[in-house]
């Protein structure tokens, strides 16, 4: 079932889906590109919330902002996931669309880091300071190597989202531990993608899941500089130490995405859509947890 989208004289509507923040719904349901005219945001039908759809969502109304686009929210219909929304920090649609003040959280998710705009790299110390401190008073995130982990991915993707990635908006991160034990981090940007990012160094034929791939390499980048193209790397090697039950990585950027999932110590499922949908900029899931290791 495809997210409804409604052209009218006065505003389109863009509907969610129940299930929207999981398997990059998303960037296929919000799409950033010039499509003109007001907007009607419909939330009725969520039932959960994701850090990759606060984060998209975060943009999605940046975007809509700079066009002059106006837009009306319908809020959700199921309880507490208006709070959760407003919890996980997304401001603009607490102004347009009356969601409740976030008293408390819910059972959905647990808003480990609500939603940072990234100006500059000098925003990311302080930001993975506070990651850091709310993940040591989560007695239920046991493992250590987990912690750790989650820590250095946003170290790494916030780096790669305002330094590759910089643009006008700036990057977006939250995190998100959800009810099953599983923490989520998401960073998104809307800067020039990994593709093209690549094909500075790598050839103007690269193709963009050929491209994400080569940024997974150590020392592979789009720029010459010797110093950088260990991020993605220095990610991996952490979701491959220690005893993690299950850590995921994903990735999408241009048009194609790529899943790497590690379970103990090893590389259990590593596989590149190169037909995903389209999205501007570069958006990354990491996620860890207890629970088995699932297929892509």
């Amino acid at each position: 079932m495809e997210p409804s989208v409604t052209e009218g004289a006065a505003a389109r509507t863009v509907t969610l889906l129940p299930d929207a923040g999981l398997h990059g719904r998303p960037l296929h349901e919000l799409q950033l590109g010039d499509q003109g005219g007001d907007v009607m945001l419909d939330l009725s039908r969520l039932e959960r919330i994701e850090p990759l759809l606060v984060v998209r969502l975060a943009a999605w109304m940046d975007v809509q902002s700079v066009n002059e686009r106006r837009v009306t929210v319908i809020p959700p219909e199921r309880p507490g996931i208006g709070v959760c929304l407003a919890a996980a920090g997304i401001d603009e649609l607490q102004h347009v669309g009356g969601l409740a003040a976030p008293g408390r959280h819910t059972a959905e998710a647990d808003v480990l880091l609500p939603l940072v705009r990234l100006d500059c790299e000098a925003d990311l110390v302080s930001v993975v300071l506070q990651l850091k401190d709310v993940l040591e008073h989560h007695s239920d995130i046991e493992l250590e190597s987990g912690r750790i982990a989650m820590q250095q991915a946003l170290n790494e993707l916030g780096d790669n989202a305002t330094t590759h990635g910089a643009n006008e908006h700036g990057a977006y991160v939250a995190a998100m531990r959800c009810a099953n034990g599983r923490c989520a981090l998401a960073v998104g940007d809307l800067g020039v993608g990994i593709p093209t990012h690549m094909r500075q160094t790598h050839g103007a034929d690269v193709g963009d899941g050929e491209a994400i791939e080569r940024a997974m390499l150590m020392r592979a980048s789009g720029t010459p500089d010797q110093e950088r193209g260990v991020g993605y790397r220095g990610i991996v090697r952490e979701m491959t130490k220690g005893a993690i039950p299950h850590a995921r990585l994903r990735i999408w950027s241009g048009g194609a995405s790529h899943s790497l999932v590690v379970g103990r110590g090893k590389i259990r499922d590593r596989c590149t859509d190169p037909n995903a949908t389209p999205t501007a900029g570069t958006w990354v899931t990491f996620e860890v947890d207890a629970s088995p290791v699932p297929a892509c």
